[in-house]
């Protein structure tokens, strides 16, 4: 068997040192991209606190809409029956 020679063995080493260093770079590039245990539960807790603080805002604006409506319907019978009432208060004084 024929040994390699010196300049052999030294760029192997250094393709298997380059080889190393594209690995490695390839994991910190995937490391870059993890999030920290406590980071990701910080923000799952201000997500949570968003959406109650939205759902509740929401349940305003529904009961909202509800009181304005009933006060719309109320704003336009109210009239009709204050005018009947009259008519037939003035009606029966006649």
């Amino acid at each position: 068997m024929d040994e390699p020679s010196n300049g052999e063995l030294q760029r192997l080493i250094e393709r298997n040192h380059l080889e190393v260093r594209d690995d490695y770079a390839g994991i910190l590039a995937r490391l870059d991209q993890f999030v920290l245990r406590e980071v990701y539960n910080s923000d799952e807790r201000r997500r949570d606190v968003r959406f109650e603080t939205i759902e509740e805002e929401l349940k305003r604006a529904r009961s909202t809409r509800v009181l304005m409506a009933t006060l719309a319907v109320t704003a336009f019978i109210a009239p009709v029956v204050v005018g009947v009432v009259v008519y037939m208060v003035t009606r029966g004084l006649s």
